[in-house]
């Protein structure tokens, strides 16, 4: 299990336009898109391979907007309060039936 700390230094990481090589674990929480909001691979050698393309500043150029444009579009306060009433609203509903 990838702990929560990991996922924030990714979110940290893409807000500040710092392109990002994770997991599959580590994007499992954030959703980005492979190769257009940040690089995802569970191989190591492939791994490798996608840090060095990093040095291409094009992609790494990309992948910094798009990462920091994910991030402000997708992980807003208002997101964020939207789920969390969902679930209160959830929990709310099934104390109300019992």
């Amino acid at each position: 299990m990838l702990k929560i700390g990991v996922q924030t230094k990714i979110l940290e990481a893409l807000v500040l336009g710092t392109p990002v090589v994770t997991t599959s674990a580590g994007n499992s929480g954030i959703t980005g898109k492979d190769g257009i909001d940040l690089l995802v691979e569970d191989d190591a050698e492939k791994m490798a391979q996608k840090i060095i393309k990093l040095t291409n500043i094009d992609i790494w150029n990309m992948l910094s907007k798009n990462g920091k444009s994910f991030i402000r579009n997708e992980f807003t306060w208002e997101k964020s309060f939207l789920e969390l009433n969902k679930y209160i609203n959830e929990i709310y509903n099934q104390t109300k039936e019992n």
